[in-house]
């Protein structure tokens, strides 16, 4: 969640006018991720053919799944979304310029799903405004409990 909110500036997450989509695992992804063993840092998702599709999500391997019932750590993985979602988002994403990356992965009654909000890339000045800001919030933040403490 860091790493897509330091590089782009989320404008919508999709949890608000969408529910969270579901995504299609084998079985030792979900044990996988139930483990904890998944990374979405380099994520993102994109529209093929009315499908929506997540690409570059690393689930690690499952330390008990061999041969046939093992998985590749990094392949596209279909987004369980309405085609009338899939349409909305593809607009945005093409008119607005937007890239649609996932924030968490969350475990729901057994099942896997992905909160995944629209995004806008930064340019570099504006990373490094939002690196001021957060510096001088943490100052104040500081420099506040200094105060309380003395």
């Amino acid at each position: 969640r860091r790493r897509h909110t330091r590089l782009r500036t989320v404008t919508g997450v999709q949890t608000c006018a969408l529910p969270i989509s579901g995504i299609v695992l084998h079985g030792s992804e979900v044990k996988s991720v139930r483990a904890g063993n998944v990374q979405i840092a380099e994520a993102w998702a994109h529209e093929v053919r009315g499908e929506m599709w997540l690409e570059g999500m690393h689930v690690g391997a499952y330390e008990h799944a061999h041969g046939v019932g093992a998985h590749e750590p990094v392949h596209p993985r279909k987004l369980l979304m309405h085609k009338a979602e899939i349409r909305r988002v593809a607009d945005r994403v093409a008119t607005e310029r937007l890239a649609l990356v996932p924030l968490a992965l969350r475990l729901k009654g057994g099942r896997v799903k992905v909160e995944l909000a629209l995004a806008k890339g930064r340019q570099k000045a504006d990373r490094r405004q939002a690196i001021r800001e957060k510096e001088t919030r943490l100052e104040m933040r500081r420099a506040a409990g200094r105060r309380g403490r003395a």
